[in-house]
């Protein structure tokens, strides 16, 4: 039995192609996603979006720290160079910082693309992570993402995450990443219905 046919740009099938939201441009930093391999295979993970749109983003699929052995030796090298962008108990708030961020802008930002148990998890098996500058939003936009849920209150999308991150670093405009975003949602609920 065949598969659906895909869309070779987008990857999606082609019943829901994006790539007519499809505008590319470079992330103003080194730009990486620590993506749990559950997300990975899902239809509607948000990180493949961002990749979409900052096709020089790196998404690596994995858990423990021997996935991320590459970037962890990265750290232990240059950890200022590296921010994380996840809610651990040395974060601090991104929005309260942002002015000084603009001046001497992050070179490399790192987001945990998972749901938050498994999010939680990766982060106590990746200790080396606490090297890195760490950052939390204290008052984040309202969340877009319609079509999955969160019983986590002010939860965004790692596509949100990314925009609002690099907003506030880098004075980015996310526009055409939400535009994607949009799309893939108003084209599953389609498909769904």
């Amino acid at each position: 039995m065949s598969k659906r046919p895909h869309c070779p740009i987008c990857q999606y099938p082609i019943k829901v192609c994006i790539c007519h939201a499809l505008i590319e441009h470079s992330p103003p930093c080194n730009l990486v996603i620590l993506q749990h391999p559950s997300e990975s295979k899902h239809a509607k993970n948000s990180a493949r979006l961002v990749k979409l749109g900052l096709p020089d983003t790196e998404i690596i699929v994995g858990e423990s720290t021997n996935d991320f052995i590459h970037l962890k030796q990265q750290v232990l090298v240059s950890p200022q160079d590296f921010h994380v962008f996840y809610p651990g108990e040395q974060s601090l708030p991104v929005e309260k910082h942002a002015n000084t961020l603009r001046l001497t802008p992050p070179k490399t930002m790192l987001f945990i693309d998972a749901t938050w148990r498994k999010a939680l998890k990766m982060w106590h098996l990746n200790p080396w992570l606490d090297l890195c500058q760490q950052w939390h939003f204290s008052a984040p936009p309202g969340g877009q993402y319609q079509i999955r849920k969160t019983t986590v209150e002010h939860g965004l999308s790692t596509l949100e995450a990314v925009a609002y991150g690099l907003e506030l670093c880098y004075d980015f405009d996310g526009r055409n990443l939400f535009s994607l975003f949009s799309a893939m949602q108003a084209h599953h609920m389609a498909y769904r219905n």
